[in-house]
């Protein structure tokens, strides 16, 4: 290898590193400082006018229970919840005015997932899911 490429090399190298470690990873530590928090592991999702009132939640990890506030009059809503590592699951489509809940238990270990309005595309939204602190 020559000598003028040992430089190059090394910078792209040093680059590479830097840029993986800005990226990050899907753990939830990555969640936006935005995010609506449910510390307490009970998010209301208010859906109003064919969107959610957040596009971004932050809960811990183990049993979450989502409630659902259809404020859109005569407009019928659900929430689906995915995800790797937990079994897909939603309430039924229900008109509003209506409220409903949904239990969803996530994996100690956290993660990324998503939750949706199955028959409205444009009502999704990111689901960050804290690791459970080590006992």
């Amino acid at each position: 290898m020559s000598a003028a490429r040992t430089p190059f090399l090394a910078l792209a190298l040093a680059a590479l590193v830097v840029l993986t470690a800005a990226c990050g990873s899907d753990e939830p530590s990555s969640a936006p400082s935005d995010c609506t928090r449910a510390d307490d592991g009970k998010p209301t999702l208010v859906a109003r006018n064919l969107q959610w009132n957040t596009e971004c939640l932050r809960v811990p990890a183990g049993k979450v229970t989502f409630t659902v506030e259809n404020e859109d009059e005569g407009v019928k809503h659900d929430l689906e919840v995915y995800g790797s590592g937990i079994e897909r699951t939603k309430t039924e489509l229900e008109a509003g005015p209506a409220t409903q809940t949904l239990d969803v238990d996530f994996p100690a270990a956290g993660g990324t997932f998503a939750y949706v309005c199955t028959i409205h595309a444009q009502m999704e939204g990111d689901l960050f899911v804290d690791a459970a602190p080590a006992s």
